[in-house]
């Protein structure tokens, strides 16, 4: 009976270690997104939703903080430019329920810029 519980000691010690690479990998990947809103004042930032943007690949945002001239700073494929700018326009509203806008999210997560300002 106790060489059978040193022998799952290891293994459970293995998955522990798993399970740890797995939740600073998904800590990596779910880094916070700003969109932002340039205005008289400065810049207005607006944190995403980052679960659902991890697990669904959509952008979900509150109705009450959309308006007009918000953007996503982003790297495009193409050398030579910094960033750009995918404003969310009603015309990118792919879905709407009673409190939420959805918008397609159409980088790749390092593509983003990250950093609030």
């Amino acid at each position: 009976r106790a060489s059978a519980l040193q022998a799952e000691g290891p293994r459970f010690e293995s998955v522990s270690a798993h399970l740890l690479n797995y939740l600073l990998y998904i800590l990596h990947k779910v880094r916070p997104v700003y969109l932002r809103k340039d205005t008289s004042n400065g810049i207005r930032k607006i944190q995403l939703d980052m679960p659902y943007l991890a697990y669904h690949k959509k952008i979900r945002l509150p109705k009450w903080q959309w308006e007009e001239g918000l953007y996503l700073p982003y790297k495009p494929e193409r050398a030579n430019v910094e960033f750009e700018r995918y404003f969310l326009s009603e015309d990118k509203i792919i879905k709407e329920d009673p409190n939420h806008y959805f918008f397609d999210f159409p980088f790749r997560p390092e593509q983003v810029e990250t950093v609030a300002i």
